[in-house]
């Protein structure tokens, strides 16, 4: 599980690549709060406080195994097609384009599905429930925090574009 947090963070590492910084058009100062609670809610994940001989069950590491390493290619996929409009917070460049191909057709954040995804995964092959809950929410209220404020600028900066993506596509998942 390490290994997959290990991969999934350097997606997020990664350089822009060559070329001048690109120039910040609109941003969302409020994106960041929602950084902060994905922070808090990773960290309860792996508070390694367990009761004396707790083990995750074997019916719950499997699907973790599956899950996270889907996780990991799902992110890199994302970044890879959003290139130089990757940015860790709620921010467009003037010279932004929609990215509506790869795993953008059909889902507006696979990066936060991703994060979900990983979530899952670490809950159940490694955190005791309590605290698997405590880092979901936290997670999920971060995510929603940021999407929101993702959603607000791409429909301020890209208009009709934007609204008729968001009528075909889903927000994190295909269903």
């Amino acid at each position: 599980m390490a290994l997959c947090w290990f991969a999934w963070l350097l997606a997020s590492a990664r350089t822009r690549g060559k070329g001048p910084k690109p120039v910040q058009a609109f941003s969302a100062p409020g994106a960041w709060l929602g950084i902060a609670m994905n922070v808090l809610g990773v960290a309860c994940l792996a508070v390694p406080f367990r009761p004396q001989g707790y083990h995750s069950p074997v019916y719950t590491v499997v699907p973790a195994m599956i899950i996270a390493p889907l996780s990991v290619g799902l992110v890199w996929r994302a970044r890879r097609y959003l290139g130089r409009n990757w940015h860790a917070g709620a921010v467009l460049n003037v010279d932004q384009q929609l990215i509506q191909t790869g795993p953008y057709f059909g889902i507006r954040h696979p990066i936060y599905a991703s994060l979900l995804g990983m979530v899952v995964a670490t809950g159940f092959a490694y955190t005791w429930w309590p605290f698997f809950v405590a880092g979901a929410i936290l997670n999920l209220f971060g995510i929603e925090i940021r999407a929101r404020a993702e959603e607000k600028l791409l429909e301020r900066y890209f208009q009709d574009e934007y609204i008729e993506y968001q009528a075909r596509s889903h927000a994190f998942f295909r269903f």
